[in-house]
């Protein structure tokens, strides 16, 4: 589990965990993670959404909200080494990912009472305002 600031959520491209399928539907969201509200990329941790364990109601607009605003938000997940990325590297901080995400939260208080365990929200039952 990580607690963080989504900076920003994507869909990837064709991947081979996703046997190369093309579509929204068929491919991960890649979920940017910051410590910083308003951190650089390269200070990001990755998670991904998977569409086998995509629940109803984490869908791309509510994501996308809620990295444009910078929310804080708590995942929950496996920890995977992305080894594709080794050799071939790209921007963020680590090579571990949260992959799949099994469980979404949103912090609709502050982030010290968030983080005394208060204000949090499953995203399928998260509604943009």
């Amino acid at each position: 589990m990580v607690k963080a600031f989504l900076r920003k959520a994507h869909t990837s491209e064709h991947e081979t965990t996703n046997c190369h399928l093309t579509g929204e539907a068929n491919n991960d969201i890649h979920l940017d993670l910051v410590s910083i509200r308003g951190a650089v990329k390269a200070t990001a941790v990755t998670a991904e959404i998977t569409p086998r364990f995509r629940k109803a109601g984490w869908d791309f607009d509510k994501l996308n909200f809620l990295g444009n605003k910078k929310f804080y938000v708590r995942v929950t997940g496996w920890f995977m080494l992305d080894t594709e990325h080794i050799r071939r590297p790209i921007v963020r901080s680590t090579n571990w990912e949260i992959h799949p995400v099994t469980k979404f939260e949103v912090c609709t208080l502050t982030k010290p009472k968030c983080d005394q365990g208060d204000g949090w929200v499953l995203l399928e039952d998260f509604e943009i305002p």
